[in-house]
């Protein structure tokens, strides 16, 4: 795993990668809906990333055990951010933000 940097970091690839591999433990057939998830997160880090000026943590992306997707701050406290997605669909009030820091 080291030789092949899957161990390494959440490059597009890496993700793709854990995604397709967690969707056969599962027995998932389609992982379309992994990605659409995958993308709308990265939206999520980008948009708290530039609000905050701080790396957000990822959380979802070791594990769904949290509760949560991604762990922020607001006013100096803790702010666990659970990014709902859909492929047809977007609250534009919760997503224009995310969309806008692309």
């Amino acid at each position: 795993m080291n030789e092949a940097y899957l161990a390494e970091g959440y490059d597009d690839e890496v993700v793709v990668f854990w995604d397709r591999l967690a969707a056969i433990a599962r027995g998932q057939k389609d992982t379309s809906l992994s990605a659409i998830r995958r993308h709308k997160e990265r939206l999520s880090l980008r948009y708290e990333k530039q609000r905050t000026g701080r790396d957000p943590q990822w959380r979802s992306i070791e594990s769904n055990g949290d509760g949560y997707d991604v762990m922020s701050i607001c006013f100096g406290r803790k702010l666990r951010l659970e990014t709902n997605s859909s492929e047809n669909y977007h609250h534009r009030y919760l997503w224009n933000p995310a969309f806008d820091a692309q």
